[in-house]
């Protein structure tokens, strides 16, 4: 079994586990003593709670090493062990299982793996001949998008929390991107329909592209190998690396972030700076 492989079962395991965890220490609470329940509860709770989190929050972006939640795991662990008494061996098992799930997802399922690319770099440009389809089915080229400042999301898909955490932000700024004359194109692997609700759910003016064979993250070196988890239904095992792209009027990329870490994103006024460098309103 490779790494990706590994990789896309990870989450579920990593909240299966915690689940199954933490309705045991549930159930032996009373024997486990108040200060040993507790810990035990606050280990496996901490990780289940932060993944429900990613679903609600507006931020298209986590700290790269979660202090918060690595400290909360190790500390209910500590907690954990000095109030089990004798039942000090069991718990160190189920708790330390916790601490290894957490370090695991922050330092490794986090980590993408990818490298960045030489022709995605500031100054570079897109192929001309690169092709997207938009929700009309019309084939739309990257030499179609020149004429104004462009800000390219190449996202993973509407599973994705962070993702739409992201477009989100841009979507809260649609008056100022609407003032200073640019584009907001976001482009994905996924199905058209599943890009028409995305629209449906922002009613922005974005364009929205889908790249329905991947020809296009393929030629651009995005396409991230089995990086859909498993257990998300109707979407194919491959996707994009969120990538963020910034244009001139002339095609020329102006900013480029490819994240290595799918929990760190550009903040949305980094994004808004270079926009406003490319159409002159400021210096770039």
């Amino acid at each position: 079994m490779t790494q990706a492989h590994l990789k896309r079962a990870f989450v579920a395991v990593y909240a299966t586990v915690n689940t199954a965890l933490l309705l045991d220490a549930l159930r032996r609470r009373r024997a486990d003593g108040a200060l040993g329940s507790a810990g035990a509860l606050a280990a496996h709770s901490a990780p289940l709670l932060f993944m429900v989190s990613l679903y609600t929050r507006r931020q298209g972006r986590t700290s790269e090493r979660l202090p918060w939640l690595r400290g909360a795991v190790a500390t209910a662990t500590v907690l954990s062990l000095v109030g089990a008494g004798g039942r000090r061996r069991r718990l160190s098992g189920t708790a330390g299982a916790a601490v290894l799930g957490t370090e695991l997802y922050v330092r490794w399922y986090s980590r993408l793996g990818r490298a960045e690319s030489v022709d995605l770099a500031a100054g570079g440009r897109l192929p001309d001949d690169l092709v997207f389809v938009d929700l009309a089915g019309d084939a739309v080229t990257a030499g179609d998008l020149r004429g104004r400042p462009v800000a390219l999301f190449f996202y993973r898909g509407n599973w994705c929390p962070l993702c739409m955490a992201q477009v989100r932000e841009m979507a809260d700024r649609w008056r100022e991107l609407e003032t200073l004359g640019v584009d907001v194109v976001l482009i994905s692997p996924q199905s058209d329909e599943q890009t028409r609700e995305l629209a449906r759910r922002f009613d922005v003016r974005f364009r929205y592209l889908t790249d329905p064979d991947m020809s296009g993250a393929q030629r651009l070196g995005l396409v991230h190998e089995r990086g859909v988890p498993l257990g998300i239904p109707g979407y194919d095992p491959d996707t994009v690396f969120p990538t963020v792209l910034v244009l001139d009027a002339e095609g020329t990329i102006v900013f480029s972030d490819q994240t290595d870490n799918y929990r760190v994103r550009p903040e949305p006024e980094t994004i808004l700076a270079a926009l406003r460098g490319a159409t002159g309103s400021v210096p770039a």
